[in-house]
């Protein structure tokens, strides 16, 4: 798994973290230098990407601290698993590749309630036409000069 790929497992598992129990202080932060270090001109080492992985691990168990030993694990926390991305059909990689660009920019309009939801539905084997929707959501939110 790249930097890149570590990192982003990371943040959806996160993101979804968060749907059950509030953020700290520091996930959208977090979140937002993430996102940032995901964008393809981010000129970022992977051993910053390796230490920025391991501050949003830190936060996922601060949010849910009782995961990491819970017995009878659901798998809602857990980081995502890349090879399912990357063995999905090309319709829905190339939807969760447009959802994520479109969150990466609309990051950078500050932390909005849609990016945890976002990331929330990457972890989710949907068909292309659901995963459909939240890329378009992206685009909707953004001003027209920012459009992706």
């Amino acid at each position: 798994m790249t930097p890149k790929d570590e990192l982003l497992s990371c943040m959806i598992g996160l993101a979804c973290a968060c749907s059950n129990n509030p953020p700290t202080e520091n996930t959208d932060g977090l979140l937002m230098a993430g996102l940032h270090a995901l964008r393809p001109d981010a000129a970022m080492t992977p051993e910053q990407l390796r230490r920025l992985t391991e501050r949003v691990k830190a936060d996922k168990h601060a949010v849910s601290p009782n995961c990491a030993t819970c017995t009878s694990r659901c798998g809602r926390t857990d980081d995502y698993d890349m090879a399912r991305w990357h063995a999905a059909p090309e319709a829905v990689r190339a939807e969760k590749e447009a959802i994520l660009s479109g969150i990466i920019t609309l990051s950078r309009q500050g932390m909005q309630p849609f990016i945890y939801q976002a990331l929330q539905a990457l972890c989710e084997d949907w068909g292309p036409d659901t995963l459909h929707w939240y890329a378009e959501e992206a685009r909707r939110l953004l001003p027209n000069e920012s459009q992706i």
